[in-house]
């Protein structure tokens, strides 16, 4: 079969990992992309799809001029609306069955096949149900004959059938490497950024505001959820990256890179002395250890990502459900600085019970563990987390609102969300100051410019700061 991919933004490991298992089968695959620009002609209302703009119904002619059997669109919540909108235009030009997948149809199946333009919903891990709708597809079986296979979602017969997902895919080293060639010739721009690449998948935790908690509540507490490919299945790959694609440093998406230690110890070795990048990789403070730091310098690691969320203890632990302390997180930081390795910390502003007192504990620790580079993030509520649970039982978030998430009215300033109008300012105000410490290490001028923040217009010095981390840090990962 022919199979488009029609997506948006940044470069899909999943999207590759699908193209890969497809081709493997002998089908073909082609990718309608178009990178995020603002004033893309999608406007996400209450009420309607947006209507396509010249740019979407371009692509939309695109995707079609590829002759497709099959178009399929892996979606976040954040690109769901526009997906929908690019779907509706390509079922006008073509009559070709759509499937949607991706973290947003995974949490609300029925909300997506509600639309009557999308024919089906892969829910999970989607390499081998995708293998087996496209064979489906392709002998025109009947649709009943859906119904035994697993992780594919359908209408039939006027009802909405959820099937429930096969386990996850424990032999990670079984899967092609992705398909890095979908993304690389469809736009120049990413032959010249890191090689990203993922060793395992899963996390170990399940902060409340996070997919991975809707993937524990979907594939069972008792699944294997975190699994490991093989060292030399990762070598591989990044030696045939490096032939081929000759990048000047390596990204590691994994949800916590460290959380093996005795994976780790025999990776890096085998990675320095055939791979020999700097690298990026995610940490999280209760997985570094003086071990997990001296293999990470040694292996080339110059710059690390770690969640750090709030500097109040109560708000990491009652929103976030994350129970790492602060003088965990300080002595997690003093490891990576005293190895010479950069620290991008995340913070998340907007907690259902987040109040000035803790904000000020966040200015606070920031200040004493001084990251590099700091991260603020404005709570998202998404679909099917344990944090929407949190939000409506405490009054912030209405079935309606959570009805509006579910269809994809997500935003970063969530008007439906923890903070009224009348505390986005003070919000604000801390996002400056919290952005600001990492950018201003004397304690006197820091001081100074906290006492002129009435006379700040936030949004814009905000916006700056993000830019001059971005010229000063070559390796920063966004």
């Amino acid at each position: 079969m022919r199979i488009v991919f029609v997506h948006n933004g940044p470069e899909s490991l999943g999207v590759e990992y699908l193209s890969s298992v497809l081709r493997s089968k002998g089908h073909e695959v082609f990718l309608a992309y178009e990178p995020v620009l603002p004033g893309s002609g999608f406007s996400a209302g209450a009420e309607e799809l947006p209507e396509p703009g010249s740019r979407e119904r371009l692509l939309a002619g695109k995707a079609a001029g590829f002759r497709p059997d099959l178009a399929c669109f892996s979606c976040l919540a954040e690109s769901y609306r526009w997906s929908l909108g690019l779907a509706r235009a390509l079922k006008e030009k073509l009559a070709i069955p759509v499937v949607f997948g991706g973290v947003h149809p995974t949490a609300v199946p029925e909300k997506v096949l509600a639309n009557d333009f999308v024919d089906f919903v892969i829910r999970g891990e989607a390499e081998f149900a995708l293998l087996d709708l496209v064979a489906h597809l392709a002998a025109r079986e009947p649709r009943e004959k859906l119904l035994t296979v697993p992780n594919v979602c359908f209408r039939l017969d006027g009802a909405v059938r959820l099937n429930p997902p096969r386990p996850y895919i424990a032999d990670l080293d079984a899967l092609p490497f992705p398909d890095k060639r979908l993304f690389f010739e469809a736009d120049g721009f990413f032959t010249g950024n890191p090689y990203l690449i993922i060793a395992s998948r899963g996390c170990p935790y399940a902060c409340t505001y996070c997919s991975n908690f809707m993937y524990r509540e979907l594939y069972g507490v008792k699944a294997r959820h975190v699994r490991r490919r093989s060292q030399d299945n990762v070598i591989e790959e990044l030696a045939l990256a490096k032939a081929r694609w000759k990048p000047a440093r390596i990204h590691f998406v994994d949800d916590v890179f460290t959380s093996s230690p005795e994976w780790l110890a025999d990776f890096i070795w085998k990675y320095r002395s055939r791979i020999g990048l700097p690298f990026y990789c995610n940490v999280n403070p209760r997985c570094v250890t003086k071990e997990t730091v001296a293999l990470l310098k040694a292996g080339g690691c110059d710059l690390v990502g770690i969640g750090i969320e709030s500097g109040s203890e109560r708000v990491r632990r009652e929103d976030y459900g994350r129970f790492e302390t602060n003088d965990r997180i300080i002595a997690a930081m003093s490891l990576l600085k005293e190895a010479g390795i950069s620290v991008q910390a995340d913070n998340i502003l907007g907690a259902p019970s987040e109040t000035e007192e803790d904000l000020k504990r966040s200015l606070e620790l920031y200040r004493k563990i001084k990251p590099d580079i700091i991260i603020n993030f404005w709570l998202t509520y998404y679909p099917r987390t344990k944090i929407v649970e949190k939000a409506k039982e405490r009054g912030f978030l209405s079935d309606a609102d959570i009805a509006l998430l579910e269809d994809g009215h997500i935003g970063r300033n969530q008007a439906t969300g923890s903070l009224g109008k009348d505390r986005v300012r003070l919000f604000l105000k801390y996002e400056f100051m919290i952005e600001l410490s990492c950018v201003c290490r004397s304690d006197l001028i820091f001081s100074a410019l906290c006492r002129l923040a009435p006379l700040i217009p936030f949004k814009k010095a905000i916006s700056l700061l993000i830019i001059w981390h971005c010229l000063k840090r070559k390796n920063f990962m966004p």
